[in-house]
């Protein structure tokens, strides 16, 4: 218990450590108009997109490495994904990416594609919009993560281009992240600061990444058969452009075969319940998850085809 507790303390250090970087550029109620690139903030993955989004403690994948940088280090094996998500107003995102690792480091490659296509362009209230544009975001990722001291720490690096009309702009990101066990059994907590870097001015208007400090914990319970399992997570998160978001969600999984997952997400108006579930069978698994959004909006899908 001695040495868990020192291995906790070395974490919460390192948590202190990514806060101080992520406070200079603004805090949890700022309000940025320059941040752009706005579909970096989106989940990747349907894993904790249908538990509110609440990654940032999960392992056991890539896509978590996606969420936490440092989550790739309790990898074990290869790991390739391919996943689709589709919001309203034909926003897309794809992304392909394998993983590899040993239990106690890991390394991961993405590539992400995201588009959305016939936004109305204004200037001002009008009752017709001028005309459409669309966007269009791509980066490509490479991310490592080893134990330290006990506790998995990681970092990743992107480089990130944007097109906007005939526009464009480039520029590189950098997320780290840890994710240690407690003292208290089953209990393990995650932190990430993600989208640290600096991009081009896009048509002369500087861009600023949307900046983001997450940290939260899971709570993983097996029971006597150890082929079930029930799973909570939670979540806050420190954007640089907006007030605070909590992320809850539970996956509950059944003879490691399926799993089925709800989660709740507060702080942003359009966002609220969501819903998943994932089959897995002799290394292929599929995952799904479902977002309601408010107003209107309609709903957005995540779906992803892993092989181990």
């Amino acid at each position: 218990m001695k040495y868990e507790g020192q291995k906790f303390s070395w974490f919460v250090a390192f948590c202190l450590l990514l806060s101080a970087l992520c406070l200079p550029a603004g805090g949890a109620g700022a309000t940025d108009r320059g941040t752009g690139l706005v579909l970096l903030k989106e989940a990747v993955g349907p894993r904790s997109a249908g538990m509110g989004g609440a990654g940032v403690a999960l392992t056991g994948d890539q896509v978590a490495g996606g969420e936490n940088p440092g989550a790739l280090a309790a990898l074990r094996g290869r790991d390739f994904l391919l996943t689709h998500h589709e919001l309203f107003a034909g926003i897309r995102q794809e992304y392909v990416g394998a993983a590899f690792g040993n239990g106690r480091r890991g390394v991961g490659f993405g590539f992400a594609v995201r588009t959305a296509g016939g936004l109305e362009r204004r200037v001002g209230p009008s009752a017709q919009p001028l005309g459409t544009f669309n966007v269009y975001d791509a980066d490509f990722s490479v991310r490592y993560a080893q134990r330290v001291a006990g506790v998995d720490v990681g970092f990743g690096f992107r480089g990130i281009h944007e097109t906007v009309e005939a526009d464009g702009a480039s520029g590189v990101a950098v997320d780290l992240g840890g994710v240690a066990r407690t003292p208290v059994p089953h209990l393990s907590v995650g932190v990430a600061l993600r989208n640290l870097g600096k991009m081009g001015a896009l048509n002369r208007v500087a861009i600023r990444l949307p900046l983001s400090l997450r940290a939260g914990a899971v709570y993983r319970s097996e029971f006597a058969s150890a082929r079930d399992h029930l799973l909570i997570a939670l979540e806050m998160d420190f954007p640089r452009d907006g007030d605070a978001i909590f992320r809850g969600g539970a996956e509950y999984g059944w003879r490691r075969l399926l799993a089925v997952r709800v989660g709740y997400e507060a702080g942003r108006d359009a966002q609220g319940a969501s819903f998943g579930f994932g089959i897995q069978r002799r290394g292929l698994r599929f995952d799904y998850a479902l977002t309601p959004y408010r107003y209107g909006l309609g709903n957005a899908h995540r779906v992803s085809i892993g092989f181990r």
